[in-house]
């Protein structure tokens, strides 16, 4: 069985304009709510431990050009207020002139065991 994990392009205004199929499945919601939205509108990076917004990386990435990673007490939560703990990469795409063109946001839900695992680990921090 292949993994599950969306994946959305944006364009450089942040509009999503495709999508695998996992993601609305992940989202909860159908198609035409992800379509041609700004990707803020369908979703938001949290801490979760916090509950707090994560800063908003595109305003890096268009920037820079760089990579940003949400690995640790990172959270999805969507529109519909449904929250998932996860790994978050998004990541500029360039055109053959290396000019941004979008942003990819690839997201991969955290397992069972890794989710124990990080509350193992802030046991023992603690």
């Amino acid at each position: 069985m292949g993994a599950r994990h969306p994946i959305l392009m944006t364009d450089i205004r942040y509009n999503i304009f495709l999508y695998n199929p996992y993601t609305p499945r992940f989202l909860d919601l159908p198609g035409d709510q992800i379509l041609m939205h700004r990707w803020r509108e369908v979703m938001v990076i949290v801490n979760d431990q916090t509950t707090m917004d994560a800063e908003d990386p595109i305003q890096l990435i268009v920037r820079q050009m760089l990579v940003v990673t949400h690995e640790v007490n990172t959270a999805v939560v969507t529109k519909s207020r449904w929250g998932h703990r996860a790994y978050v990469i998004i990541r500029p795409v360039k055109d053959i002139q290396c000019d941004l063109i979008g942003i990819s946001i690839h997201i991969r839900e955290k397992t069972f065991r890794e989710k124990a695992f990080n509350q193992i680990q802030k046991v023992k921090m603690t």
